[in-house]
C-alpha cells in the first residue's frame, strides 16, 4: 500500500508539472514567440554555449527559421505530447521527444532575443521523467532541486562581487535601459508608470534591488534542509512576478520551477 501511495503521489505530482509545462507553452504561443512565431526571423545569436553550437552546428534551427510549416508541426506536436502525458500516461519516447523538443525551442528562442534569458524551467524539469529507474529518477530530482537553489542563490552572491548591492544607482539605470523602447513609443501602460515612478525615485528602486538579493541570498536555506520549500515556492512567485512588472521580464519560463517548489517536499516524502 506504501509504495502504491508513492506511485500514486508522483503520477499526480507528474500531471500536476506537465500542465503548468502546457500552460507556459500555450502562452509562448500567444505571446507570439513560438516555433512559428520565429518564422524569418531576422537576426539571432548563439553566443558561446557549446549547446548552441551544436544545434547551429547541424542547421536545426535555421532550417525552423526558415519554414513555418514546420515550426507549425513542431508547436502542435509539443501540444498533443504534453497533453497525451497529462491525461493518459508516462511514456518514455514521448518524454524524451518532449525534453529535445523544448530544449530545441529554447534554443531558438534565446538565439535571437537581445539577450539571454535562462528560464529553463520548462524543459530542463522533465530531466528526471527521462529516467525509468526509480532510483535514478530520485538523484536526478535532488539535482534539479539543487541546481536551482544554485542558480538563484549564485544570482544574490553575484551582486556582492560585481559590487552591484554597493551601488544605488545601478536599478535605477538599470530600470531606465530595460524601458527605453517604452517609453520612446510612449506607452502609457501600468507598468510603465510603475517604471518612471521607480525611475524618480532611486531610493525606493534601490530598496527593490536589495529585497531581490534578500530573496536569492535566502535560498541558501535550501542547502541545509527541504522544510522551508514551500516559502522559497512562495518567494520565487513574488521575485518573477515583480521581475515581470519592474524590469519587463516575463516568468513563463520558470513557472514549473515555481510548481516544484511549491509541491516537491509532498511527493517526496
Amino acid at each position: 500500500m506504501m509504495i502504491e501511495a508513492l506511485v500514486n503521489k508522483e503520477n499526480n505530482f507528474r500531471k500536476g508539472l506537465f500542465f503548468i509545462i502546457l500552460i507556459e507553452f500555450l502562452l509562448f504561443i500567444l505571446s507570439g514567440v513560438s516555433f512559428q512565431g520565429l518564422f524569418k526571423v531576422a537576426n539571432y545569436n548563439f553566443g558561446i554555449d557549446p549547446v548552441y553550437w551544436i544545434f547551429f552546428l547541424f542547421q536545426i534551427p535555421q532550417f525552423i527559421f526558415s519554414h513555418y510549416v514546420v515550426g507549425l508541426i513542431l508547436d502542435i506536436l509539443i501540444l498533443s505530447m504534453l497533453i497525451y502525458s497529462i491525461f493518459i500516461k508516462e511514456n518514455k519516447f514521448i518524454i524524451w521527444a518532449l525534453f529535445i523538443f523544448l530544449m530545441l525551442y529554447y534554443v531558438c528562442l534565446t538565439a535571437t532575443l537581445g539577450h539571454r534569458n535562462y528560464q529553463t524551467g520548462f524543459f530542463l524539469m522533465i530531466v528526471p521523467f527521462l529516467f525509468s529507474n526509480q532510483i535514478n529518477r530520485k538523484f536526478a530530482f535532488e539535482g534539479i532541486r539543487y541546481f536551482y537553489i544554485f542558480f538563484y542563490f549564485s544570482s544574490g552572491i553575484f551582486k556582492v562581487f560585481n559590487h552591484g548591492i554597493f551601488e544605488s544607482m545601478l536599478m535605477n539605470a538599470t530600470i531606465k535601459e530595460q524601458f527605453f523602447p517604452y517609453n520612446l513609443e510612449s506607452n502609457l501602460g501600468w507598468r510603465t508608470s510603475i517604471n518612471s515612478m521607480l525611475i524618480r525615485h532611486e531610493t525606493t528602486a534601490y530598496v527593490f534591488y536589495c529585497i531581490s538579493f534578500a530573496m536569492e541570498s535566502f535560498f541558501a536555506i535550501g542547502f541545509f534542509t527541504k522544510k522551508w520549500d514551500y516559502i522559497l515556492g512562495f518567494l520565487l512567485l513574488i521575485f518573477h512576478f515583480t521581475n515581470w512588472i519592474v524590469m519587463d521580464i516575463a516568468p513563463i519560463g520558470q513557472l514549473s520551477v515555481i510548481f516544484f517548489f511549491l509541491k516537491y517536499k509532498d511527493f517526496s516524502n
